[in-house]
């Protein structure tokens, strides 16, 4: 722009140079002229000529330099009119095919949540097509000018309404949004016209109106008629640009208020503009008005419009507008809305509870955005729907003396300063999962003299890291109730503090039971005391029904499945598979000062211990009878003293009765079974282990056992001593090199006719 001005400035000064010695020219020739006839007779006709020939000389080269190419000039500039009428002419001319045809289309731009930003209407904007190339302005400029407004105003209307109407699969309940021209208001007529013929949908339907048009008699009661007739709603459009006042939206009664995109563009970095747009806000929601944000194009002005408070947007950043109305906004978008409204509410102090009813399906997301903080439910079925994606902040009560049942689908919950799910004292609590679920910091508190079921097909994760906290059941100082586990998915716990009991507590309740129906049960842990499955002391039960378990633990005090010390009466049924590490270790049993039985029947049970006290399956010092049958038992240990399967300074026995069963110790002080190779029972199974390892094994008759490798697959034998006889049945583990079995010294051994 400053380049050329100064060229024009240039052409000024040239051109009135020009002009200056064509006024000298004439000046002279003049003079010349007077001079003649004052001296009519007494000058010589010399300088006349000469003074007549320099004008002429000097005209004509100011006309060949500046006469020519100003005509040249003007010439041009007529053409450049005509060629701007000519412009003119063709976009007028397609306008009239336009209007007479009625070949508008439109475009659809979504409006959406703030909260969850799910579509919750379109805005109908209209367009040409492609090949046409008007834009909405000059539509509108020739409308203006060849007295058709009136015309583009039932275009649209009838053109929304007739798409609207006939994709109802695709808007369902949704709103559209239907651009209104001031001062252009349809007759009575064309309103019962579309009535008539859209009135199905016509109640979806939302007219804007321009903030920055005056509002008459004729005007509120035009459109007080639309509404009485469609049933529709008015917003106000642009609110922020003209006539921004409260007594207009009280005139006007809107349901809506579009604040201008001048106010939201930039917002992040203005004060003001967030100062006005928060008090915008404030006002509207006195009255029961929606606020909708628009153009917003970036996801600074989103984040900033979403603290404020906002109702719903509408930008490019969201979506653009188009021919195909789309279902939903880009994932990406969807989840930064739902983030920072979720971020916002752990700023939330109050605490809300809500109070579920028998037989409500709840959406977790929408009651956190109202700002609930706890779902108290105080008898009978409710359904929970969460968000996989984000961390909603909310914990779940039942009632005391109460049975409940909650059906867990795809939530992902945290109790931020309480346990997530809390089941009322004395009560019966049913936990039904569809999908993934998650929860966070803790998980399931069950009261003494309560019974907590895990069902259904779906998966369950549980994440705590707090210290002594609770995964499933209670802490390592609480009671706890019966806990039941009956699932087709999986159960994933990962726990980490300075206590932690994954599956249990720190004493069990008494006449209950922690029972594994079904399911993938899996604990991750790390923390200075640790049990995954079981309790610290007191009465334990644990039965394995069928669950493949899987418990990976590492710490100072670490117990995979059993008690510190108490008495325990564990029955497995299913696959096991143990990793523990630390100072003083057991992966199946106890610690110390019990008795009880670890009864291993069926399935493949693997343990690795590591540590500098450890005990792969059995205890220390306590009276524990282990009864081995499973198809597989796999003890292996490394450390400073290490047992594998047995009572290291306790009486308990070891019973082996079918199966593989196999003990392998690194360690400078190893008891491989038993108590140092004695209170071993063999009736039958193969022994993995070392003929030195097991010095004083007999049969339940006492008689003295040797062991024998066996060059076949399998060994069944009926064994007969003086003591009494029995039946011996063994076969190769795939794990071992050769099937060996521990037989009396002194025996009869004939074949089995199977």
């Amino acid at each position: 722009m400053k380049k050329n001005k100064k060229q024009y400035n240039k052409n000024q000064i040239i051109f009135g140079l020009k002009c200056s010695l064509l006024a000298i020219a004439i000046i002279v020739m003049a003079g010349a002229l007077v001079c003649d006839y004052i001296l009519a007779n007494g000058v010589h006709d010399t300088l006349f000529t000469f003074c007549v020939v320099g004008s002429l000389v000097i005209i004509s080269v100011v006309m060949i330099f500046e006469i020519v190419p100003y005509i040249q000039l003007s010439n041009e500039g007529i053409r450049n009119i005509y060629r701007e009428k000519d412009i003119e002419i063709e976009k007028f001319s397609k306008f009239k095919k336009i209007v007479e045809k009625n070949e508008l289309f439109y475009k659809f731009q979504p409006i959406v949540s703030a909260k969850d930003g799910s579509i919750y209407a379109y805005e109908s904007l209209m367009r040409t097509k492609p090949e046409v190339g008007l834009a909405p302005r000059e539509i509108l400029k020739y409308a203006e000018i060849s007295q058709k407004l009136y015309d583009i105003e039932y275009y649209t209307f009838y053109n929304t309404l007739k798409i609207f109407s006939e994709n109802q699969e695709i808007f369902g309940t949704k709103k559209v949004f239907i651009n209104s021209i001031p001062c252009i208001t349809l007759k009575e007529e064309d309103l019962k016209l579309l009535h008539d013929k859209f009135g199905k949908v016509t109640m979806n339907a939302v007219v804007e109106i321009l903030e920055d048009s005056e509002d008459t008699e004729e005007s509120l009661a035009a459109f007080g008629r639309i509404q009485e007739l469609f049933d529709c709603q008015i917003a106000i459009d642009d609110y922020g640009s003209g006539y921004s006042n409260e007594s207009k939206l009280l005139y006007n009664n809107p349901n809506y208020i579009k604040i201008d995109i001048n106010l939201i563009s930039s917002i992040e970095s203005d004060r003001k503009k967030q100062l006005l747009v928060s008090n915008i806000i404030q006002f509207a929601r006195k009255y029961g008005i929606l606020v909708l944000g628009e153009g917003v194009e970036t996801k600074e002005e989103l984040q900033t419009l979403i603290e404020l408070g906002v109702d719903l947007v509408q930008g490019f950043y969201i979506a653009k507008p188009d021919s195909n109305v789309i279902a939903e906004i880009p994932q990406e978008v969807k989840r930064f809305i739902i983030g920072e409204n979720i971020r916002l509410v752990k700023f939330n102090s109050s605490q809300n509870v809500y109070e579920a009813q028998d037989g409500e399906t709840i959406n977790l997301l929408d009651i956190a955005l109202d700002r609930y903080t706890s779902i108290f439910l105080k008898n009978g079925n409710i359904h929970l729907i969460g968000e996989k994606e984000h961390v909603i902040e909310m914990v779940i009560k039942t009632d005391t003396y109460s049975e409940c049942s909650i059906t867990l689908e795809n939530v992902n919950i945290k109790g931020s300063v309480e346990t997530t799910i809390q089941a009322g004292a004395n009560s019966s609590l049913t936990l039904n999962l569809v999908g993934d679920n998650t929860l966070n910091k803790e998980g399931i508190r069950v009261p003494e003299s309560s019974d907590l079921f895990i069902k259904g097909d779906g998966n369950l994760s549980i994440n705590t890291n707090r210290n002594n906290g609770i995964c499933i059941g209670g802490n390592y100082n609480n009671a706890f109730g019966s806990i039941n586990i009956d699932v087709t998915g999986d159960i994933n716990i990962d726990c980490a503090g300075d206590k932690i009991v994954a599956i249990g507590g720190g004493v069990q309740s008494e006449d209950t039971a922690i029972t594994l129906h079904k399911g993938n049960i899996s604990i991750v842990g790390n923390s200075i005391k640790s049990i995954g499955i079981g309790a610290v002391s007191g009465e334990v039960t644990i039965n394995n029904i069928g669950a493949d378990i899987k418990v990976d633990l590492n710490g100072n005090e670490v117990i995979g499945i059993g008690t510190v010390d108490g008495n325990i009466e564990l029955y497995s049924n299913g696959n096991t598979e143990i990793k523990v590490q630390g100072e003083q270790i057991v992966g199946i049993g106890m610690f110390h000062y019990g008795n009880g039985n670890l009864k291993l029947s069926k399935g493949r049970i693997k343990v690795d211990a590591r540590g500098a006290d450890s005990v792969c399956i059995g205890s220390f010092d306590s009276n524990i009878e282990i009864y081995c049958s499973a198809e597989y038992i796999s003890a292996y240990g490394e450390g400073t003293s290490v047992c594998g399967i047995g009572n290291r300074d306790g009486n308990g026995k070891v019973h082996i009765t079918a199966g593989a069963v196999s003990s392998y110790i690194l360690s400078g002080n190893p008891n491989w079974f038993g108590n140092r190779g004695r209170n071993i029972i063999i009736t039958g199974g193969s022994i993995i282990s070392g003929e030195e390892n097991i010095t004083e094994a007999t049969n339940n008759f006492g008689d003295i056992l040797k062991p024998i490798k066996v060059e076949s697959e399998t060994y069944a034998k009926h064994i007969i001593t003086s003591s009494g006889d029995y039946v011996y049945r063994a076969e190769k583990a795939p794990e071992a090199t050769s099937l060996c079995v521990f037989i009396p010294l002194e025996c009869e051994l004939k074949d089995i006719r199977e």
